[in-house]
């Protein structure tokens, strides 16, 4: 009986023993330190960032007014998905150590991005002095944990806990927004074909008034009261897909939309669908009492925007886009 007891007491303390040791190991996917561990307080310093892979590179240079993207000839950058970009890398935390062979970077996509057939992405990040931050990202983990890196000259990859995606693409790097200006900024909108004849016009009051559509056949009414002012609308949040340098041969035979603003001034956009393509182009002179901002002039003037078809769409309306059918608009006999 005594036996059995002390048998008894010995699987307990081992017991006990087994779940202190397994309860004091440390966790394999606890962080290990930082993948760039200076990089965070030195952001401020980064002149230039570098997002390369075996067939493209994009370089974003800072200047004195911005941040610039030098495929597309040194149009505005993306602020906020670059920041995303640089805190994520500053941010990232090492998981786990993987392989050090370099016959396994290519099925995780961490080999130099000189190599046939290499997936990763090379972020570099360039301070004054040419001090850089470089690191290789490649695939993401099955596990979606985070994401395969390395840094150049290293034999070590390392997971982290970031799932850091990389846009390829320049034009995935632009400042979206074109213009933004908000519907009560916006006196009077006049509609011209490519010949140049009105297609008709609308005004704003500065109350809060309905639009009014101008010279609307007789006989004929709105789909609904309010219809028009969706032309008032039309300005806020214009987004591009891409950009290329204003070339004035491509816009002839154009459409135009004018735009009157309280302010004084004028705007003009300039429309043209090539193919299965549709592009704008903005005119914001400044008025002879200076009002404006030169600077939007400057930057609108020398550019050709690349717009998604419903965004061109916003600027081709025709007067009957906002007319009831004929045969609902006569009154009964």
């Amino acid at each position: 009986m005594k036996v059995k007891n002390y048998g008894l007491l010995v699987l307990a303390i081992v017991s006990m023993a087994a779940v202190i040791f397994f309860a004091q190991k440390p966790d394999d996917t606890a962080p290990l330190g930082k993948l760039l561990p200076d990089l965070k307080g030195r952001i401020g310093e980064i002149e230039r960032l570098t997002i390369a892979t075996r067939d493209s590179q994009i370089d974003i240079s800072k200047a004195e007014s911005g941040w610039f993207v030098a495929q597309r000839d040194g149009y505005p950058a993306n602020m906020a998905k670059m920041s995303e970009l640089l805190n994520g890398l500053a941010d990232a935390k090492l998981l786990e150590k993987k392989t050090t062979r370099q016959a396994n970077y290519a099925a995780l996509n961490v080999d130099e991005i000189s190599a046939e057939e290499g997936g990763a992405t090379l972020v570099t990040a360039t301070m004054a002095g040419d001090d850089t931050f470089s690191v290789l990202l490649g695939k993401t983990s099955s596990g979606s944990r985070g994401v395969f890196t390395r840094k150049p000259g290293q034999d070590q990859v390392w997971l982290v806990d970031k799932e850091i995606e990389i846009q390829g693409l320049p034009e995935e790097w632009l400042d979206p927004v074109i213009v933004n200006m908000g519907a009560e900024t916006i006196a009077r909108v006049e509609h011209y074909d490519v010949s140049g004849k009105l297609k008709f016009a609308a005004v704003k009051p500065m109350d809060e008034g309905e639009v009014e559509l101008l010279d609307i056949p007789d006989g004929r009414a709105l789909k609904y009261a309010s219809v028009a002012n969706q032309l008032m609308a039309s300005l806020v949040n214009v987004r591009l897909k891409d950009v290329r340098l204003h070339d004035e041969v491509f816009w002839q035979d154009s459409g135009r939309t004018v735009y009157q603003l309280h302010a004084g001034t004028e705007l003009v956009v300039r429309t043209k669908a090539s193919g299965q393509e549709y592009y704008l182009h903005i005119e914001y002179p400044q008025s002879p009492d200076g009002a404006g901002n030169p600077e939007d002039s400057l930057r609108f003037e020398r550019w050709d925007f690349r717009v998604a078809s419903n965004v061109f769409d916003d600027f081709n309306k025709d007067i009957e886009d906002f007319l009831q059918p004929v045969e609902d608009s006569l009154e009964p006999q």
